[in-house]
């Protein structure tokens, strides 16, 4: 019995471990979400960085001829009503480059984040774009795992 315990907490550490890297989220790259906001909250702790920004108040549209992530395209991106005016928080690809945000941005800092959409609960924002302070892109080439045209029938 003594063993029980520990296996059963063993088994549920991998089931939330499983559900959140079980590769379930699906990305809209047809709604790419623009989003400039004032970093409340950065971290940069495993398993990916997140940061967590208050949006600006007003529609902002995105700036041109800036390179993209992957293969989206300027004319692609516009402010998401649903984000803007409101506190969001955006994770980050598993890699150094990420995770090293917490020694670039602080909070009240301005950033630019290009974010896609989670069609699966619970709808988070990931991103592998973002304009630092200083006007440098930091961002991940190649697509998101598991990207997708649309988020019809999820």
């Amino acid at each position: 019995m003594r063993i029980v315990g520990p296996l059963a907490l063993l088994l549920c550490a991998a089931t939330a471990s499983f559900a959140h890297h079980g590769f379930t989220g699906r990305y809209d790259t047809d709604r790419p979400i623009f989003i400039v906001g004032a970093v409340a909250a950065v971290s940069s702790a495993p398993p990916h960085a997140t940061i967590t920004l208050t949006v600006a108040p007003s529609a902002i549209a995105p700036p041109t001829g800036v390179d993209r992530p992957g293969e989206i395209t300027a004319d692609m991106i516009a402010p998401d009503p649903s984000v803007v005016g409101s506190r969001v928080t955006v994770e980050f690809p598993p890699i150094s480059a990420f995770f090293a945000l917490g020694d670039r941005v602080k909070p009240g800092d301005v950033v630019e984040i290009v974010a896609l959409r989670n069609c699966r609960a619970p709808h988070q924002l990931r991103s592998q774009w973002i304009r630092v302070p200083g006007r440098e892109i930091v961002r991940r080439e190649g697509r998101l795992s598991y990207m997708a045209q649309g988020c019809g029938g999820s």
